[in-house]
Order: C-alpha cells, then sequence, then structure tokens
C-alpha cells in the first residue's frame, strides 16, 4: 500500500509494499496497490519483512527505483517509506536517531544513548526498531512523554534498540536559514490536497483553498481573487511595528483607520470621514498653515491638474436644481450637528487669496465675505457679500465692494446716503436697490463720459421707455437736447397748492429758500423764494412752474428758466408761433406787443398747437423761455 503521513507539519511520508519474487533485487512502478515508486534521493526508508536496512544494503539514487545488494526470497514484504519531495532535505525534517544497548528484561529507555545523547522526541513522531525489525506503536511499545521508549516485553542481554525521532519541524525558521525549492510544485498543506501554496505562474506565488485559487502575491502586491474575501471578524489589522497603526471594524458597519493610537479617519456606508483633528492633504507634502489657517483639506502640486478641484453636475438639459454647488455653512454653537442661530455679523462663509511673500503664506492679497446683516430668526437670515483687495504698500486687504442686504451696492464707500453729507472722505459710489446711483468725488470730478471714435449721444434720458431728452457731443460743443434748465424753488408760505398749473408765470421774491438735514440749514447762496407773478409785464419773473419736487421732503418745486417748456395762456387771449411774450399779471403769458426783447420778456411761441387746456379753458403752447 501506498499511505501519506504528516510527519513534520511541513513534510510527508508514502510508503511503497511490494511483495518479492525468488532473488527479486529491483523494485520499482507499481507497488501492490498501484502506486507508482517514487521519492527524493537521501530521504527513504527501506525495510525487508520489517527490517530496516542500512543504506550500505541497498541502492537509492534515481528517485524511481530501489536495487538490494542480495536477492530477496519469493514472497518477502519489501517497505519503502518515501519522505516527502523536497530538494534540500534540512528543511524537510529534522530527524535523529538514539541507539541503545538492551540489559537483561529492560523494558524502559531513556536518558544518554550509546553515544551519550539525550533521548528527546515528539510524541507521535518517531520509529522504533528492534535489532533492526520495527515496532508497531502501543502493540510492541509506548512512547508518550517525549524522553522515554517503554517496551510491552522486556529485551534481551545485547539487544539494540533505534528510536528514530522524526521532530516537529519549523517551517519558516527552515525556510530563513536554507533554500526550499518546489521548482513550481505544489506545497499540499491538508489530508485531501486541494489546499497548497504553488507558484505554477512565473513571479506569483497562489494561495489555493478547496480546490480553487483565493489569493496571489504578485510583485508588490497582494490580490485577492473573484469570490474571495478576508474576513477579520472584527478584529484589528495591525499595520506596524508597534501596534498602534490598524485598521479595523468593531463597530458594526463602520470602518476606523487609526494612526498612532488614535482613530483619524471612518468609513461608513457611501461616507468616508476624516475626524476632528485629522486632515487629508491631495498632492503630498505636509499640512501647512495659510491664511492662519490649517485645513482640515489640503490641495498641493506643481501645476494647475494637480493643484485644482473641479465640480461638475451632469443633469438633463432643462432640469432645474441640478447645479454644482460650493456651499458654506455656519452655525452659532462650537458643537458639531447643531443647527443654532447665528448672530450679526458672524461671518458665514471666506474666500481668501493668499500670497508666498518669502517667509509665509499668511499675506492676504483679496478675499471675498459673506456675513449675517441683520438679528436671524426662522427663515430669516439677511447677509451681505463684501470684496477685499490689497493695495501696494498695504499689509493688509481694505474693502472695495459691498452688496448689501437690502440691495444696496456700495464701492468704497460704507456710506449708504452720500447725498446727505458734506465735506471730503465720503467719495465712493453707490447703487441704490430702487434704481438711484450716487457718484462722489473728492477734489475731483466724480463722473466722466468719453465717447470715442465719433460724435453722437453721451447720455440718454428717459422716461417710461420713451427719451425725452438726451445730452450729446459734436465736436467741440455738447448739446443738451429735449429738455430746458430749471432750478428748485419754494412759495413763500411754504404751502403745496394744488392749484398751481403746470405752466404758470412765477415771480421772484426777496427771501431765501431754507434746507435743514437732521436740524443743520444748508448753505443757499441763489435759490429764493417765489410767488404766483400778479404783475402785468413783471420784469422779476423767476420762471415757468413745471410741478412738484415729489422726492426732496419738501414743498419745493421744479421751475423752468432757460429752454424748451410749455407757457399758460389765459382764455380769450391769441398768440401766434413767433410771438414774444410776458407776465398778464394772473400768472398767466400774452404777447408783449412788439418783438423786440425786452426785461419784461419771458418766451417765444414756438408752434400754434394747443398742448392741454385746463378746466378754467386757460391752455399750454410750446415755447422757449428765454433766461429767466
Amino acid at each position: 500500500m501506498t499511505r501519506s503521513r504528516d510527519v513534520s507539519k511541513g513534510a510527508t511520508r508514502n510508503e511503497f509494499v511490494y511483495t518479492a519474487t525468488t532473488q527479486q533485487t529491483t523494485f520499482s512502478g507499481n507497488d501492490n496497490n498501484s502506486n507508482s515508486l517514487s521519492y527524493t534521493v537521501g530521504q527513504i526508508d527501506v525495510f525487508v519483512n520489517g527490517v530496516r536496512q542500512h543504506p550500505a544494503d541497498y541502492t537509492a539514487t534515481n528517485g524511481t527505483s530501489v536495487v538490494l545488494a542480495a536477492g530477496a526470497s519469493n514472497g518477502d514484504t519489501v517497505q519503502i517509506n518515501a519522505f516527502g519531495t523536497f530538494s534540500v532535505s534540512d528543511v524537510l525534517a529534522q530527524r535523529t536517531e538514539f541507539d541503545y544497548t538492551a540489559t537483561a528484561g529492560q523494558t524502559t529507555f531513556s536518558g544518554s544513548d550509546n553515544g551519550s545523547n539525550s533521548l528527546s522526541y515528539t510524541a507521535g513522531r518517531i520509529d522504533v526498531y528492534l535489532n533492526g525489525s520495527h515496532l508497531n506503536d502501543t502493540d510492541d511499545y509506548v512512547a508518550t512523554n517525549g524522553t522515554s521508549v517503554v517496551l510491552q516485553a522486556g529485551a534481551e542481554v545485547g539487544d539494540l534498540l533505534k528510536v528514530v525521532n522524526h521532530g516537529t519541524v519549523n517551517l519558516v525558521s527552515n525556510i530563513l536559514s536554507s533554500d526550499l525549492d518546489l521548482n513550481g510544485n505544489k506545497l499540499d498543506l491538508d489530508a485531501d490536497g486541494d489546499t497548497s501554496i504553488h507558484c505554477s505562474t512565473d513571479d506569483q506565488i497562489d494561495i489555493e483553498i478547496a480546490g480553487a485559487d483565493d489569493f496571489a502575491f504578485k510583485a508588490n502586491k497582494f490580490e485577492v481573487q473573484t469570490g474571495s474575501n478576508i474576513d477579520m471578524n472584527g478584529t484589528e489589522l495591525i499595520l506596524d511595528a508597534d501596534g498602534d497603526t490598524s485598521i479595523t471594524a468593531d463597530t458594526d458597519d463602520q470602518i476606523d483607520i487609526k494612526v498612532a493610537g488614535a482613530d483619524d479617519f471612518k468609513i461608513t456606508a457611501n461616507t468616508f470621514s476624516a475626524l476632528d483633528g485629522s486632515s487629508v492633504l491631495i498632492g503630498g507634502g505636509s499640512s501647512r498653515t495659510v491664511g492662519g489657517v490649517t485645513a482640515a483639506l489640503q490641495v498641493e502640486g506643481t501645476a494647475i491638474n494637480d493643484s485644482s478641484i473641479s465640480l461638475i453636475s451632469n443633469g438633463a438639459s432643462g432640469t432645474a436644481g441640478l447645479p454644482a454647488k460650493l456651499v458654506f455653512g455656519r452655525t452659532g454653537a462650537a458643537t458639531l450637528g447643531t443647527n443654532t442661530v447665528v448672530a450679526n455679523g458672524n461671518e458665514v462663509g471666506v474666500i481668501s487669496f493668499q500670497a508666498a511673500d518669502g517667509s509665509d503664506l499668511e499675506s492676504q492679497v483679496a478675499s471675498i465675505s459673506c456675513t449675517i446683516d441683520a438679528a436671524a430668526g426662522s427663515n430669516d437670515t439677511a447677509g451681505r457679500l463684501q470684496f477685499f483687495t490689497t493695495a501696494d504698500g498695504a499689509a493688509s486687504a481694505t474693502e472695495r465692494m459691498k452688496i448689501a442686504s437690502d440691495g444696496d451696492i456700495l464701492f468704497n464707500t460704507d456710506d449708504e446716503e452720500p447725498w446727505n453729507n458734506s465735506g471730503s472722505g465720503n467719495t465712493g459710489i453707490v447703487m441704490k436697490e430702487d434704481g438711484r446711483l450716487a457718484v462722489t468725488g473728492d477734489n475731483t470730478s466724480p463722473l466722466f463720459v468719453n465717447r470715442v471714435a465719433s460724435d453722437g449721444r453721451l447720455v440718454d434720458l428717459l422716461q417710461d421707455g420713451s427719451t425725452e431728452g438726451e445730452i450729446s457731443v459734436s465736436g467741440t460743443t455738447v448739446s443738451f437736447n429735449g429738455g430746458h434748465l430749471a432750478r428748485w424753488a419754494r412759495l413763500s408760505d411754504n404751502s403745496k397748492p394744488t392749484s398751481l398749473l403746470k405752466g404758470t408765470v412765477m415771480s421772484n421774491l426777496d427771501d431765501m429758500v431754507v434746507w435743514e438735514v437732521d436740524g443743520v440749514a444748508k448753505i443757499n447762496e441763489q435759490r429764493n423764494q417765489v410767488k404766483v407773478s400778479d404783475s402785468e409785464g413783471d420784469i422779476n419773473v423767476a420762471g415757468l412752474f413745471v410741478e412738484w419736487a415729489l422726492e426732496q421732503g419738501y414743498n419745493d418745486m421744479n421751475m423752468a428758466m432757460t429752454g424748451d417748456m410749455v407757457i399758460r395762456v389765459a382764455q380769450g387771449v391769441t398768440v401766434q408761433k413767433g410771438d414774444l411774450l410776458m407776465s398778464a399779471g394772473d400768472g398767466t403769458a400774452k404777447p408783449q406787443g412788439d418783438d423786440v426783447v425786452r426785461s419784461k420778456t419771458i418766451a417765444k411761441v414756438i408752434s400754434n398747437k394747443v398742448i392741454k387746456t385746463y378746466s378754467d379753458n386757460s391752455f399750454l403752447v410750446p415755447c422757449v423761455v428765454m433766461a429767466c
């Protein structure tokens, strides 16, 4: 028969049994059980009728046959024990022989043998021979304590007892001290031969379990094959020598990554988390402080591609709500996961641009800040955006533009109503959310309008979408088209009578108009009070009433002084195109009777077209007002 036996935790023993014919010396090929003889030279024992043969009594050099020095007798049993198939003998088994010469009736053999070697063995891993005959364990002897062998029957004087210890091989130690050459063959690890380590593919170690390759080692790589997995069952996978860097999953559905004794990162379903105090560095290098911040996420490279972040959203055309977003959030508490309300003045987010100045990255070039702009409440979080740049030679950035929560936009000023101030220091531009624009300069022209390449309009003046006037340029001449020069004025009693009709002739008074801002009178050098002209041929005509100044907060009127206008004429008075007009003494005008421009001359009629007729049957005609 052929029997495979675990001899040394890494070596196997195959037994081949033959029945000899008369004078047979060569044993090869199939044995009694049709198993073909195969062995590693120097790794066999040969027995004839149970008597172990000395290596000088046979020849075994080709791995497939054994030749006895003397022919066997017909019916002799020849047993060949082959120990493994390795090419390095000291890796396969640690074989030690102990020889004792018996005394009369001796049963126990222990201690020093004939060669002064003290008996030591691994139970179950020895062969015992008496005068060359192989003894059976239990039937012929007992060997359980590792230091003695006890025969079941006492020996005779001079009997030779041999104990062969096959030991317990430390395969790792043997591999370190010798070269283990499998030459592409499998190292079978279990009894049925379907679990092994093999190198059938060059430069690759395959681990086979239950007949299938589950894992593979390749150059600089360990692969888990399809259908296989590594089950740590909640225990740590320790990665360094001192055991403080590991991967573990002792919390269900969570992977913890510990570095230097602390959990730095965790992975849960669809989420990778860098824990508080940890950081993620993309592009290599070390964590750096930029603008006073040592960030949890840092991207650093040497070119555009490895120093950039891109956000891409893929949504069907016409689908709303699918943009790529860069989102900043802020709460009012220093606790994770809270929604404590923010306070007025809290910065919600800042985009800061920092540049190296030769020593660090703390110098700010510019920034954009979003700040809470009023007391916050449920679904009520007013905010403002501020834009800052750093001037040449400055150590810090200065606010250059602000978009306030009410929609006002301020450039280089924090004064939202510069028209109420005087003196210097309030320069800048204010664009009010209702469309008003204020431009304030300090000792310079606040507004430059420059048309290049051709003559034409500089400014268009519209009302309800229709152009009503313009400022244009032609060569060196600037024209104010479609209007007249006007000024503010006020009645002496500060009244605002609705009976005052457009085109009414007004006359000058000596008293000046007084304007106040926050209780302080503003300087007024030229705007006087007026009344309805009550003198025919009045030479103190101030102008023609246009409308009440609705946006100033005073009972002020706009009064046309020079240019295009309409003038009020009383019922029954006839005027013709080309007539020069004067005051009729009742707020209307009438022809002055000649064509000489005089101090009483108010205007010149330019069209016979009646523009409007009032309820008192007075009417309006187009005219040119003459320097009232």
